[in-house]
């Protein structure tokens, strides 16, 4: 396993270039589901971790075109393969105006397509939704917190080498985690998800976790899906991930279990 060494997590979960890193998977977002057939339970916009560029990056929108998040210099690039086609840094530009660059780009392709947002429930809030601007400050802490789901998805990637029912490991942009699904069930009806946070309002360091639940799609449809997997230790359903490892904190320097 090519696991990274980095620092000793010292970012709390609602740091700005956490926030501008989940708004800039936002964007990746919106674009694939203005492109992408939808899918039930919102895979389409599910993300894809690209190690040689160290981006996040969508599915193919279409004719081999993937659009790219490169994290470091917080630039989108639309992509063939390895070939850039096009990037934009995010700097100084707001929400609006990324989906404005993508939509003009995608038309240069034969894609005249329109590029809206992708409207989420209890997003984080942010000057970015309404018209604030991004900026690329922050670069060593966004490069510290893509190695950290990297590192994650090289773990996910092993189990899912020993476990025949598991779905690939994606980044879900709505809560900006790295997520995937173990089949447990005949007709696969229920599910174990595991996966890595970077951490949230109840647990602010980064940690991975494993907890019962339904598929996606039947959790779409059954609003109080959480009662199943135990009492409540938040005021919200994605709360309910139940924390196996606590990778590392300003005090610890290897894994550990809590």
């Amino acid at each position: 396993m090519s696991w990274i060494d980095t620092a000793p997590w010292v970012t709390e979960s609602g740091s700005p270039s956490r926030l501008q890193l989940h708004y800039g998977a936002y964007i990746l977002a919106s674009a694939a589901h203005s492109l992408i057939e939808h899918a039930s339970d919102d895979s389409h916009t599910n993300l894809g971790i690209s190690r040689g560029s160290r981006s996040l990056v969508t599915r193919d929108l279409r004719v081999g075109l993937a659009l790219h998040l490169d994290v470091e210099p917080f630039a989108l690039a639309l992509r063939n393969g390895h070939t850039t086609v096009a990037s934009h840094s995010l700097g100084g530009q707001t929400l609006d105006g990324a989906l404005s660059w993508i939509e003009k780009t995608l038309a240069t392709q034969g894609l005249p397509v329109s590029v809206v947002r992708r409207e989420f429930p209890d997003f984080p809030e942010s000057p970015l939704m309404s018209n604030g601007e991004f900026d690329t400050d922050g670069a060593v802490e966004r490069g510290r917190l893509f190695t950290w789901l990297r590192n994650a998805d090289e773990i996910l990637n092993l189990l899912g080498q020993s476990e025949a029912g598991m779905s690939e490991a994606r980044v879900w942009p709505h809560h900006f985690d790295l997520g995937a699904l173990i089949s447990v069930s005949q007709g696969a009806s229920r599910s174990i998800g595991v996966g890595f946070s970077l951490g949230d309002s109840l647990i602010p360091e980064p940690y991975f976790y494993c907890y019962p639940t339904l598929l996606p799609q039947q959790r779409l449809n059954s609003p109080n899906w959480y009662q199943a997997a135990g009492p409540p230790i938040a005021s919200s359903p994605p709360s309910l991930l139940r924390p196996i490892f606590k990778p590392l904190s300003p005090r610890k320097t290897s894994c550990e279990p809590t």
